[in-house]
């Protein structure tokens, strides 16, 4: 319950303290003076954005507050404890803050600390529930019907539960098809690695294999010229080339010229060297013609050389590496498979449990479907006996549920199996239709003023505020809509904006806003305010809503009359 609103420097109002009651509170005043600000500020306590004309001209910053008695309310005690939010000092009441700045800029506090915008959002659900001038078109809405629905019949806790299931299910198809796709990636991967190893097995390829052949092709293809070479140089050393002497022979005979000197003394380092020289050319040329006998002349072999480098660089080619390379790729290739992770199983284990977290969340939402027709007769009988009263044809509304209990044949949603819509007929004797096809603005109002009374009966908020929901009703319909918002009022606290004086009559308590203009530093300005009215001040209040003279003793004494004690 909001037990007290303070506001400061917001639109129209510059300073103002409201301390408000249970039951029914009448709000009133005359066209523009600023009733539809009250319910401004109030929204902004439960998460409203600000508008643009939120933080009144001439000033910084705007600030709404609002006490609220959470003494009764369990799980809003919960919520605020789960967040740290709770007050140690009272824990039966909550202090909502909102700060705008005029740059649109904005602060949100609970019990003095900082929050989100998405707290106070989540909290003001739970405090406060404002219903304006069009909510009856929120009624057509297939998702208002759940809610409507689900709340009088008591059954959010338990949808929140199918939600959850619901969410479990959808997240498990989500792995499922993932671990699919992972497997038919790493499947392909796989046999796309398979054939490369293959390819390469079938290669053969042995250790420096590539280097070694490309030496070889360097030898075979230059045979000729290197034994034609070796040959020439041997017979220079040795046989003679041409008619003339070898090397060896010159230097035997240089040697013998040198030693007939008969000068050993000064000869002797001249005959090592020629012996020497002697020696080496011999040994040269017995190395050359060994060097030579490892050549041969082998076409056939370079063929095969050849082929095989092309066979390998083509290889290389199609693996996007060097020729070289090729022997180190097979053993990480191997490895690349023994790693990777295709099997089957794994996919079937998702899909068992996708099909297992379905089965769950079906029986859940199977409950739920039944609870949910027989609150779905309660609700319509509720209603229909209000809307009588409310000039409307009997058994006006009734509740279609479309779906098949046919397996995986139901409309699967987080809100259940179920596709309810709300039907009407406006008379007697007419075929039920949808309400967005068939219902008038008037019907659907009154309508809707009777659903969410009968919801709000069941499922208490602390707070209901209804905003002109009375408009285009008059007499006597106006008088059952005042006693139907006292009825509830009287269960909770229920705000109502109101131009009926059988509704505004019918409060508890009753406050007025006004608007005029005042003087603020030497020019005019104009301020709303609102005041509780007392019980002189309400007869004088209501004898104006009826209208004629408000001075003639039967208007006032009507208004007397209209009053609730």
């Amino acid at each position: 319950m909001l037990k007290s609103l303070s506001v400061k420097d917001f639109a129209l109002v510059e300073k103002m303290n409201l301390d408000f009651n249970k039951g029914m509170i009448s709000l009133t005043g005359e066209t523009g003076a600023g009733k539809s600000i009250l319910l401004g500020a109030i929204g902004l306590l439960s998460g409203d954005k600000p508008k643009k004309t939120a933080v009144r001209s001439g000033t910084d910053q705007a600030i709404v507050s609002g006490v609220f008695d959470i003494s009764y309310l369990s799980k809003v005690k919960a919520f605020l404890d789960e967040r740290g939010l709770i007050d140690a000092d009272n824990e039966d009441e909550c202090i909502i803050r909102r700060v705008i700045r005029k740059d649109g800029r904005s602060s949100s506090f609970i019990n003095d600390s900082a929050t989100n915008l998405k707290t106070i959002v989540e909290l003001g659900e739970m405090l406060i529930e404002i219903h304006g001038q069009h909510q009856h078109q929120n009624l057509s809405k297939k998702r208002k019907q759940f809610d409507i629905l689900d709340s009088f019949s008591g059954l959010k806790d338990k949808r929140k539960i199918v939600s959850e299931y619901y969410r479990v299910w959808k997240q498990k198809e989500e792995d499922a098809l993932k671990i699919k796709e992972d497997f038919e990636d790493n499947y392909n991967k796989y046999q796309l690695l398979n054939y490369k190893k293959n390819e390469l097995e079938a290669l053969e390829i042995k250790e420096n294999e590539v280097e070694d052949l490309e030496i070889e092709q360097q030898d075979l293809s230059s045979a000729d010229s290197i034994i034609s070479d070796c040959e020439e140089s041997v017979s220079i050393l040795k046989d003679g080339v041409g008619g003339n002497d070898d090397v060896i022979s010159l230097l035997g005979r240089v040697l013998s010229n040198i030693e007939n000197l008969n000068d050993e003394e000064r000869t002797k380092d001249i005959l090592e060297m020629l012996e020497t020289a002697k020696i080496n050319a011999e040994e040269a040329s017995d190395s050359i013609k060994l060097y030579r006998d490892n050549f041969e002349v082998n076409p056939e072999r370079l063929i095969e050389v050849e082929d095989r480098l092309r066979t390998l660089n083509k290889a290389a080619e199609n693996f996007h590496c060097l020729p070289e390379q090729l022997f180190s790729i097979l053993p990480s290739i191997k490895k690349e498979i023994e790693e990777l992770n295709y099997s089957e199983d794994a996919v079937k284990e998702a899909e068992d449990a996708v099909e297992s977290a379905y089965q769950e969340y079906l029986e859940k939402a199977k409950e739920l479907s039944n609870l949910r027709m027989k609150g779905a007769l309660e609700l319509c009988k509720s209603v229909n006996k209000e809307t009588i009263k409310l000039n409307l044809a009997e058994d006006i509304l009734k509740i279609d549920f479309k779906f098949s209990h046919k397996t995986k044949e139901f409309d699967c949603s987080a809100y259940g199996i179920d596709t309810v819509d709300f039907l009407i007929r406006p008379n007697l004797g007419q075929e039920y239709q949808s309400i967005s096809v068939i219902a008038s603005g008037g019907e659907l109002s009154r309508l809707s003023l009777a659903v969410q009374v009968v919801s709000f009966k069941n499922e208490k908020k602390p707070t209901m505020i209804f905003d002109e929901v009375d408009t285009g009703l008059s007499g006597e319909t106006g008088n059952v809509v005042g006693d139907l918002l006292r009825r509830v009022g009287e269960l909770g606290q229920v705000m109502c904006v109101t131009h009926l004086p059988q509704v505004a009559a019918q409060g508890h308590s009753h406050y007025f806003v006004s608007k005029n203009n005042v003087e603020r530093n030497g020019e005019m300005i104009t301020l709303s305010n609102i005041r509780e009215l007392s019980k002189d001040e309400r007869v004088a209040e209501v004898a104006r809503m009826i209208g004629g003279d408000i001075n003639s003793k039967d208007t006032l004494q009507s208004a007397k009359s209209m009053l609730c004690d």
